[in-house]
């Protein structure tokens, strides 16, 4: 409750200061994704199946972070990839406070990876909308998160439940490297689209080894 009237609140303030229609989807983003969190609180238990009787530090700064996707589109370049490093920041963070305080959950897995891939493919938008990433890289940017997803839903589907995740390969490394090609992209480094290369086929690549592993793993 104190997480939906914060946001609202915030949204709200964005509103008196002349950006409505930013304020309206602000809210509504906000509103899904407290949404979509109160529908899987089931998965809010350890990996040994003890449950957290609370939200917990880790996923509330998962949250903070999902609550600047719909300012991206809205910032200009230079705000763009810091709040994009800041974003980043706090993913490091939560994963380490997770571990420290034994808040590592089955929803906080599935809360990062969700919020990770919602701001790096709308940041991978914005800065092509800046003309500082070609359109192509962003697409692929976006099929790189959305590809998970559809695979996963798949999975589930076929076999009415959820995969195992079992030999899991961590996309951590790829990740970073994506997260400072974008950044360097909106700051109009040299480079840049190096990187979103780079950090794009990595994740791919760490995919591919997931689900290859899984297969060998299920034969």
């Amino acid at each position: 409750m104190l997480l939906a009237l914060g946001g609202v609140a915030l949204w709200g303030a964005v509103a008196a200061f002349g950006r409505p229609s930013l304020a309206a989807t602000g809210a509504g983003w906000w509103l899904l994704v407290l949404l979509m969190l109160d529908w899987h609180l089931g998965m809010l238990e350890r990996p040994d199946g003890r449950p957290l009787r609370r939200l917990g530090v880790a996923n509330v700064l998962s949250l903070v972070r999902a609550s600047v996707v719909p300012v991206l589109p809205a910032l200009p370049p230079l705000a763009l990839g810091t709040v994009l490093l800041m974003a980043s920041a706090t993913d490091v963070a939560d994963g380490y406070l997770a571990r420290r305080r034994d808040e590592c959950t089955r929803l906080g897995v599935w809360l990062d990876a969700a919020v990770d891939g919602f701001v790096l493919t709308v940041a991978a938008v914005a800065v092509a909308r800046h003309d500082r990433l070609a359109p192509w890289l962003a697409a692929v940017v976006v099929v790189r998160y959305l590809l998970p997803w559809v695979v996963i839903a798949a999975a589930y589907f076929a076999k009415a439940a959820a995969p195992s995740g079992y030999g899991y390969v961590s996309g951590r490394v790829p990740g970073i490297v994506l997260v400072i090609g974008l950044s360097g992209a909106a700051f109009a480094l040299p480079g840049a689209e190096l990187l979103v290369v780079a950090g794009v086929a990595g994740g791919l690549a760490t995919f591919a080894a997931t689900v290859a592993r899984s297969l060998r793993s299920r034969d």
